[in-house]
């Protein structure tokens, strides 16, 4: 109960698209370190599939708080209860925008070499 009263701040709101902005700043500096200094070992593409897999899973588990908050709580139409249900789907549309973004981020890593 009280990471989902965190949840519903607007730095709770906002935390998918900070873990997104995070993981979108280490994919593009790891790559580009890694390409301008050690562009023959293979560890790129692992690693990159490492941070990809663990932005994926941050953006999903903050995705079902404001899923679950939705799900529970009182359903008498208060004002604050209004308010809170908002601040959770509002939550919730930015934590799928962020996890599509983080998937579109990452196809590259699919489909082509890293320092190409």
């Amino acid at each position: 109960m009280r990471l989902q009263k965190r949840a519903e701040t607007a730095l709770g709101m906002l935390s998918p698209l900070l873990l997104w902005s995070i993981y979108f700043l280490v994919v593009y500096v790891l790559v580009a370190i890694a390409c301008a200094r050690l562009s023959e070992t293979g560890w790129v593409r692992p690693i990159l599939w490492v941070v990809s897999t663990i932005a994926t899973v941050g953006v999903l588990g903050t995705g079902y708080l404001f899923w679950s908050g939705l799900r529970q709580g009182a359903t008498s139409p208060t004002k604050s209860n209004i308010e809170r249900r908002t601040r959770l789907r509002v939550g919730l549309f930015i934590s799928i925008v962020s996890l599509i973004a983080v998937i579109w981020t990452a196809l590259p890593t699919l489909f082509l070499q890293p320092c190409e």
